[in-house]
């Protein structure tokens, strides 16, 4: 992964992600409003605090993006709306486990191959073991709540588009490093997360029409949660785009990012809301550690 600055960004970012997916878990809890608005609500603020924070913080409002970055940004914004809107659909039709899989799995696999074919990325043999490790430990890990039983009409449909729209969003991010460089990385985050919000806010306006902000009153630790989430996730998604530009391996950053989150998310669970960690997940969680080891020789 290369020198200690490198490993510590790491290390940060995925606390970053790890807080941002317990805030989400604690709005889903605490949401009081209609369960219809509680998605488009969250992703709508969700994704202002993320565009703005970044904004804010690392552009200081000035918004100087080429068109590539401009063009790239807008569609994954579009890209994200997406993906939140395979994550509803398959939450509310099917099992929690099996979709995480072919999420991660996207996230991984996808950016992986286009790199192989299009940029050319070499793997070591022992780093392609490590990559079927950490994807055989997400297996175990959710093997528990894999079983396909009481599966609604639609729901392999949307877990296969969440495969294909989660590794889109990670190549799409790299692909933008690579064409307008490292300058304009904080410009394409700002412009994928207000894009996303505001594809969220019109369609909830479609949807409730005149009664939109009767959909953003929630009790305030609703509110609590949600700014937390995207706070948290404003600061991993600036870390991201560093450490983009400092890895040499994509394919092998996005393994170890993903399967560092669910580990940890895993653990902080079970701490924070008494979730068991059976023996399956255990042994899934020593393998994740066994593939990160062999990753980073």
């Amino acid at each position: 992964m290369g020198n200690a600055m490198t490993t510590g960004l790491l290390m940060t970012c995925v606390m970053c992600y790890v807080c941002q997916g317990l805030f989400g878990k604690l709005y889903a809890i605490h949401f009081d409003g209609q369960a219809n608005d509680g998605t488009p609500v969250y992703s709508t603020l969700y994704g202002l605090v993320v565009g703005m924070g970044v904004l804010t913080v690392t552009l200081g409002f000035r918004l100087d993006a080429s068109s590539i970055t401009w063009s790239l940004g807008l569609i994954n914004g579009a890209v994200l709306f997406v993906y939140n809107l395979c994550i509803i659909n398959a939450s509310r039709t099917g099992p929690f486990g099996f979709q995480s899989i072919f999420r991660l799995f996207g996230s991984v696999v996808i950016p992986m191959v286009f790199a192989l074919v299009f940029w050319g990325e070499v793997l070591s043999a022992l780093r392609w073991m490590g990559i079927a490790a950490m994807l055989a430990s997400f297996v175990l890990v959710n093997a528990d709540s894999m079983v396909l039983r009481d599966v609604k009409k639609g729901y392999i449909r949307w877990v296969t588009l969440l495969f294909f729209v989660n590794g889109a969003y990670a190549v799409i991010m790299a692909a933008q490093q690579r064409l307008a460089g490292p300058a304009e990385r904080n410009q394409m985050i700002v412009i994928t997360f207000l894009s996303s919000a505001c594809i969220s806010l019109a369609a909830l306006l479609l949807r409730k029409k005149g009664h939109t902000l009767r959909a953003f009153r929630m009790c305030p630790r609703a509110w609590g949660s949600v700014i937390g989430a995207g706070v948290a996730a404003a600061l991993a998604v600036v870390q991201l785009m560093i450490l983009i530009g400092r890895v040499e391996s994509l394919p092998v950053f996005y393994t170890v990012e993903n399967g560092l989150i669910l580990v940890l998310t895993i653990v902080f669970s079970s701490i924070l809301f008494k979730e068991k960690i059976s023996r399956t997940e255990a042994i899934g969680i020593a393998l994740s550690v066994v593939s990160l080891a062999m990753l980073s020789l």
